[in-house]
């Protein structure tokens, strides 16, 4: 028996944008996603990067370390890469992102319960 599942096209829009776009030095990557419908709860979003490209991650499986808002302030300010898409907010409380390094991709988690959860809003 195979088994199957559906496959949700959830993403409208994704720009990438890097703080250094040469060489093989690691370096922070600022994905911006317009979703297609709402994200109910306990559903994913999953970004797998192209041949050569490799997800680092911090420990414990955590994309970033530090507050959202200074890793805007590098892309906006010191770098002037502005977001090409209006509206750009960080991910709600209840948004977890994983960086999972045995797979090579990054997966954006609705962690709200299933019964009365909150979808994150296109």
């Amino acid at each position: 028996d195979i088994h199957s599942f559906p496959v949700y096209h959830r993403v409208s829009f994704i720009q990438v944008d890097t703080l250094s776009p040469v060489g093989l030095n690691s370096t922070t990557n600022r994905f911006l996603i317009r979703t297609a419908a709402p994200l109910p709860p306990k559903q994913t979003i999953t970004i797998r990067p192209p041949p050569g490209f490799v997800f680092g991650g911090m420990e414990n499986e955590q994309c970033i370390d530090v507050d959202p808002m200074i890793i805007k302030r590098q892309f906006d300010q010191e770098f002037n890469m502005k977001a090409l898409i209006a509206g750009v907010t960080r991910l709600p409380e209840w948004m977890v992102c994983r960086v999972l390094k045995g797979q090579n991709a990054v997966v954006l988690t609705n962690e709200e319960p299933l019964l009365g959860g909150r979808p994150l809003i296109n």
